[in-house]
Parts: C-alpha cells; structure tokens; sequence
C-alpha cells in the first residue's frame, strides 16, 4: 500500500513536472513575441519621467535611442541604471555643456511642474551640487523605481502562465484526477513510471522552470528532451480519444464536474510549479531503482551462498 501511493505520488510528479515544462517554454515564446519586458519597462519610464518634454528627449538621447536600436527599434528589456542617469542629465540642458551649481538649480526650475522635477531637484539638493553624485543618486533612484516594478512584471507573468497552462492542459485533456485513478488501479502503469523517472531524469539533464520572471528555459533542449521521453508518458491518459469519453450511465455534471476539478489542479500545478518536481521524481525513482538492485543483489548471494 505504502509503495502504491508513493509511486502515484511520483506519477503525478513527472505529470505536473512535463506540463510545467511546456507551460514555461509557451510563456518564453509569447513573452517574446509580445515584448512583454519591454512593454513593461515602457510604462514604467513613463511613470517615472512625467515631463512629456523631457521623456521624449529621454528616447531621443543617444545612450537610449543605441540600446533601442539594439533591440530592433522595439524598447529594450532592460535599461542600465547608470545610462538613465546620464541620459536625463543629458536631456536637462539640450544635451550641451551641464551648467553646475546655481546654473543647473535654475535649468531644472525651469521646467514645468512634475514629479520628475521634484525629483531632480531633491536629488540636486542631496548631491550639493555636484554632477557626479547626482549621477550616482539618479542611478540609484532609477533602480529603486524598477525593483518597485518587478512585481508588476511578475503578476503579469503569473497571469500569462495561468492562460498559457489552461490551453495547454484543456488541449491534451490533462486530467489529475483521472491520471490518479489510472496509476492506482493499474500497477503497471504505475513500474513503468518509476522506470521512466530513474532512467530519464538525470540531475542537469533537463532545464529548470524558474519562477516568476524567471531564468531562461530554451525550448529547443527542453522539445528534445521531452521527446526521448515520448515512450515513457505515452500510456499516461491524456488527449480526446475514446478513452475520454464519459462513462455510460454516469451523470454529465458528475462526468464535467470531475474533469474540471482534474483540469483546475494540473492548471495550477503546471502554472506554479517549480524545477523541485523533476528533482522529487528523480530522487524517488533512483530509491526505487537503488532497493531493486540491492534486492537481487541479495538473493544472487543467498542463491550462491
């Protein structure tokens, strides 16, 4: 009984381990093709530049309108601290010569009211009128203000993978309930599984889904690897083949209700899950693998002996 639900429990592993797998790699693929970063960052600088004068002479410095460039004309996923500094003391006096002290007090009064200039000001204020640490408190103003949209970034992302998980899990029919019901009442099912999971999960092998914003997953080793898999999670039920079909004579609210319970949990499951299942899964199928091997080992010896 006690190995039964430990191996369910490492089928459901390798389950919501390759679902999580494909979901990080769909959400890589359309936060890309959507600049989503980008965006994000876009409306970011807006907050925080609210002089419109100013913001577009922000774009149109060279140290931004080269990291633009960069990234094919669309907004860059990232923008150093350092080059925003420079680039808004840049803006302050058309990119000419900054006047210091009073000189550079009086250019920034100039300007209209706004939060960016109330900002500049307190900063010119701080660094007592030195251009050099106001580049540095500029920096560090700048970064403070991307820390504080990371989280933005990372609901944005949640969001994406939960969409991203539904289709991928309604797609192939992924139910968890049902995959449970099949290891349970099938202990073949259930050994193939374990082998699977002490052969092909190997330590650094496969890529890790990183959380939230996340470290990059590449899709082209994760596809392979997910194919040399392709025997092993074949006999699992998955897709809309007969087999989906409702039982005769149960009740179609009980039959849906069911499925959309199953379907919820492999969503949030493929959504937020974490590298740690495919390192759960390896280390129960190497322990499987490791008594089996010490079991023959031991009638080999009692035979002999």
């Amino acid at each position: 009984m006690d190995n039964a639900v430990l191996d369910v429990a490492l089928g459901l592993l390798l389950f919501f381990g390759v679902l999580s797998l494909l979901v990080t790699i769909g959400v890589q693929l359309v936060g890309e093709m959507s600049r989503l970063r980008g965006k994000t960052l876009r409306a970011g600088v807006q907050g925080l530049i609210d002089d419109p004068a100013l913001h577009t002479a922000f774009y149109e410095h060279g140290l931004i309108a080269g990291a633009m460039a960069a990234a094919g004309g669309r907004h860059p996923g990232f923008l150093s601290p350092q080059s925003v500094a420079l680039a808004l003391i840049g803006c302050l006096n058309g990119n000419r010569a900054m006047p210091e002290g009073a000189g550079l007090e009086k250019t920034l009064r100039q300007m209209p009211d706004s939060a960016i200039r109330d900002v500049l000001l307190a900063q010119l204020a701080a660094s007592r009128g030195d251009v050099g640490q106001l580049q540095a408190r500029l920096a560090g103003w700048f970064e403070d203000g991307m820390h504080a949209l990371s989280p933005v970034f990372a609901g944005r992302m949640r969001l994406l993978s939960l969409v991203v998980a539904t289709i991928v899990v309604v797609a192939a029919n992924a139910d968890s309930l049902a995959l449970t019901r099949a290891l349970w009442s099938d202990r073949g099912l259930r050994e193939q599984i374990t082998q699977a999971a002490a052969h092909n999960f190997v330590p650094g092998q496969a890529p890790r889904p990183a959380a939230g914003a996340a470290r990059p997953v590449y899709a082209g080793s994760t596809l392979s690897y997910l194919k040399g898999m392709d025997q092993d999670i074949r006999p699992l039920p998955l897709g809309w083949g007969t087999a989906a079909a409702r039982p005769a004579g149960e009740e179609p609210w009980l039959f849906w209700g069911g499925k959309a319970a199953g379907w919820l949990i492999s969503i949030l499951a493929a959504a937020f899950g974490a590298g740690a299942l495919f390192d759960l899964a390896a280390r129960r199928g190497r322990q499987r693998k490791a008594a089996a091997t010490a079991t023959q080992a031991a009638a080999s010896q009692s035979v002999s002996g």
